[in-house]
């Protein structure tokens, strides 16, 4: 990624396995590319947060942070300040 994407997708994730790849693989296939998803792994006991590794692995869009759980609210406010763009959209996941 070279220059800033247009807009920062934050997304939580919390024990989302099930559901996770889906949900990214649709983000990733809009018509419009000109964005970074940042994963934000709020200490899932599952999967999950491999997973947003392996997905990080192959999409370079792809920003994946791993924190002890805090609740969806200060996973969000937190990881807006590593967002790339000054256009944030939030979409939660938990």
């Amino acid at each position: 990624m070279g220059k800033s994407p247009k807009i920062s997708i934050v997304s939580t994730v919390y024990n989302t396995q099930p559901f996770l790849e889906q949900a990214v693989r649709s983000i990733l296939a809009q018509t419009f590319s000109d964005f970074e998803l940042l994963l934000v792994d709020d200490g899932s006991s599952d999967d999950s947060g491999s997973l947003c590794d392996r997905l990080a692995a192959e999409d370079a869009r792809i920003r994946v942070f791993h924190q002890p759980n805090g609740r969806p609210v200060p996973a969000t406010r937190d990881w807006t300040t590593p967002a790339a763009s000054t256009s944030v959209l939030w979409i939660p996941t938990t």
